[in-house]
């Protein structure tokens, strides 16, 4: 922990826990195996007359995105699976981005993107779905697309 205060939190919480549970703190999480992105594209703005000939598809692609198609209702386990790969895909572009900015003093926020899994459209920092898209599918919330 980098503060202390932080390590009284933990602590705190490790004490009153352990009254009815098994409770440790800083606990190491091993790294996942690797995993493969099915489709991974960053829009070039110097194509972008191109990119709107796709339709849809270019539609979709408005900043970097993921694609993990299925050919059929995903199960949890799977649905786990594309969680776990886009939010390690993010922080390894963080990292990245972090570590462009201490060496040249630029880098953006290291986004992973937009995802889609089977047509399913997961909600970002950056926006919602495009237009059209899902709307007909109700998310968990019942709040736009369903998400993944």
């Amino acid at each position: 922990m980098y503060k202390r205060y932080d390590q009284f939190t933990l602590n705190l919480l490790r004490d009153a826990l352990t009254r009815a549970a098994d409770a440790e703190t800083e606990v190491p999480v091993p790294s996942a195996p690797p995993q493969s992105i099915d489709v991974f594209c960053v829009p070039n703005p110097a194509r972008a007359a191109e990119l709107a000939r796709l339709g849809l598809l270019g539609e979709l692609v408005d900043g970097p995105t993921m694609f993990e198609p299925f050919h059929g209702t995903p199960s949890l386990e799977r649905v786990q699976n594309c969680l776990r790969k886009q939010l390690n895909w993010q922080h390894v572009l963080e990292l990245r981005a972090d570590a462009d900015r201490r060496e040249n003093g630029r880098g953006g926020g290291g986004t992973g993107g937009r995802r889609w899994g089977g047509g399913a459209r997961s909600r970002d920092p950056a926006g919602g779905a495009p237009p059209g898209a899902g709307r007909d599918q109700p998310g968990p919330a019942g709040d736009g697309p369903a998400r993944i």
